[in-house]
């Protein structure tokens, strides 16, 4: 591949990253925490209808931290 064309493909790259349909934000509850003190994390995850999201399960290894607990809250917005 040409020098021109790595240029070019580096140029429209993140043009073509836009298009991601899927959107994952995820945040601490507080800002800071003490040693062992349990800290809640939001997971929040806009797709559309049609597609179908898999996320790892509680026997997954989050080390350092631990998963204590697992809430699961759904709701369906839909745009106007």
């Amino acid at each position: 591949m040409g020098k021109l064309s790595k240029i070019i493909l580096l140029f429209f790259l993140p043009i073509l990253s836009w298009a991601q349909e899927v959107k994952i934000d995820g945040y601490f509850l507080q800002d800071s925490a003490k040693l062992g003190e349990r800290v809640g994390y939001v997971l929040k995850a806009t797709y559309p209808e049609q597609k179908q999201l898999i996320f790892p399960d509680s026997l997954y290894d989050y080390s350092p931290l631990v998963l204590l607990e697992k809430r699961h809250l759904f709701r369906v917005l839909q745009k106007e």
